[in-house]
């Protein structure tokens, strides 16, 4: 028995390592340029009396959401791998259709793992900031201005990455017309979101 996963395909490491190339470049261009711009814009509209208040509501939404998602991509990882329905891999494909399922893999436990981060920070940073003052906690998001940006943008990346595991889940069951479709779905989605949370600011 082969543990590399390497008896029927070469590549299976082409996917998650691609996966894991993004994410380093992506986490380490938002967490360098937007983590402090979006604790602002997230405080933005608090008085420096409810600063306290507001940032522990929006960290504790965060830990709990990503929470919850951590939950779902468990379950996507424990369940059996996906099978095609209603269409067959040809026997040239069959190495193909692994590699999608190692990535399809690869997306899940990024996404478990960033969820799991998210919400332990999150708490770490709320038994932090329970007992600070108002003065206290203005003077210490002054001094650490990304305390909550890099939250939010923790769990923005493992959300991505769970749309990638589901888009990619939708491929190897349902084939590329569903994946058409839910890669529409996506897009549009997250677009709306993007606007709205941008007019919310």
């Amino acid at each position: 028995m082969g543990w590399w996963a390497v008896d029927e395909s070469d590549t299976t490491f082409v996917g998650p390592v691609a996966l894991l190339v993004f994410l380093v470049l992506l986490f380490g261009l938002s967490q360098n340029y937007l983590k402090a711009p979006i604790t602002k814009k997230l405080l933005n509209n608090a008085e420096s009396e409810q600063m306290n208040q507001a940032s522990k509501d929006i960290l504790t939404n965060i830990a709990v959401v990503a929470a919850l998602l951590a939950s779902l991509n468990t379950a996507m990882l424990q369940i059996d791998p996906p099978a095609p329905l209603g269409f067959s891999a040809d026997v040239e494909d069959a190495s193909t259709y692994l590699d999608i399922q190692h990535t399809y893999a690869a997306a899940c436990l990024i996404s478990l793992i960033l969820n799991i981060s998210a919400t332990l920070s999150c708490v770490a940073d709320l038994t932090f900031l329970a007992p600070l003052s108002i003065s206290e906690t203005t003077n210490y998001l002054q001094r650490f201005p990304d305390t909550i940006g890099k939250h939010c943008i923790t769990m923005i990346i493992s959300t991505v990455m769970l749309l990638v595991s589901l888009a990619l889940w939708v491929l190897l069951t349902y084939g590329l017309p569903m994946l058409i479709v839910t890669c529409v779905l996506i897009c549009s989605s997250l677009i709306t979101l993007f606007v709205q949370f941008k007019r919310s600011l």
